[in-house]
């Protein structure tokens, strides 16, 4: 209810001393500047790892070695040591609430050499030895042709699948790739497919410059034996993987 008096004796006691009453005002109007700054600051910090995480399926947490902690049967502390497929079959057989375990390789083009010629253009690409749950785990848009199955993992297809920065570099405009040959570290390979990532995040150009290959035909192309460089491995829903990360590295262990 509206009082005169009431609102005499607010005036009067804001106008006794401008100088607070400024002061006071400036105070809150600042406080509430600062608390928008930081839930715009905590907002986007947020929304920016989401987008950086977009292209990677939930519930999922990647694997690979560094160097040993501990000597071992005469071999030294700080020796490199390899993951091997055999790993993969462990982790399989003894953690039944994973979804996928997938091994992969890789050899690192982007900032590197060029490691990948078609014709008389070449271009520096991250290549991925993988199995055909990796899609189900890095989510992408076939964009013609297919990805890697197992007949391709069986009878070690030298096939590739190519992202569309892959095929901006190495093709001309308007010209299909599939089944033409693409030379990777001078070993050739057969384009059956193209992708785009579903990525948001920052390196989301970058991620349309990669090539899958059969993880066998990999490992045979590029000696890699039954090394695995690292993993990634996502559970079942409705079992965190954080409850099972360390059954897992027991076993590797």
């Amino acid at each position: 209810m509206f009082s005169r008096d009431r609102w005499s004796e607010i005036i009067e006691a804001l106008t006794a001393n401008w100088f607070r009453t400024l002061l006071t005002a400036f105070g809150v109007l600042w406080g509430i500047f600062i608390l928008v700054i930081l839930l715009a600051a905590g907002k986007g910090l947020e929304n920016g790892v989401m987008r950086g995480f977009g292209g990677i399926a939930t519930n999922t947490m990647f694997m690979w070695t560094q160097v040993a902690s501990k000597p071992y049967k005469g071999l030294p502390k700080g020796r490199q040591y390899n993951f091997e497929i055999e790993d993969v079959a462990a982790i399989r057989g003894q953690v039944p609430a994973l979804r996928f375990v997938s091994p992969r390789n890789q050899l690192g083009g982007f900032g590197g050499a060029n490691n990948v010629v078609r014709g008389l253009n070449t271009g520096a690409f991250n290549v991925y030895g993988d199995y055909p749950e990796i899609i189900q785990q890095e989510p992408m848009d076939i964009t013609s042709g297919r990805f890697i199955n197992y007949s391709d993992i069986e009878d070690k297809r030298k096939v590739a699948i190519i992202g569309e920065g892959v095929k901006a570099v190495l093709y001309e405009m308007g010209e299909d790739p599939l089944g033409t040959y693409i030379k990777i570290n001078g070993v050739n390979f057969m384009v059956i497919g193209t992708y785009k990532k579903k990525s948001q995040g920052g390196d989301a150009e970058e991620g349309q410059k990669q090539i899958y290959v059969p993880f066998t035909a990999f490992s045979q192309a590029f000696n890699m034996g039954n090394r695995v460089g690292w993993m990634a491995i996502t559970a079942r829903d409705g079992v965190p993987i954080t409850n099972i990360k360390q059954d897992i590295i027991d076993i590797i262990k």
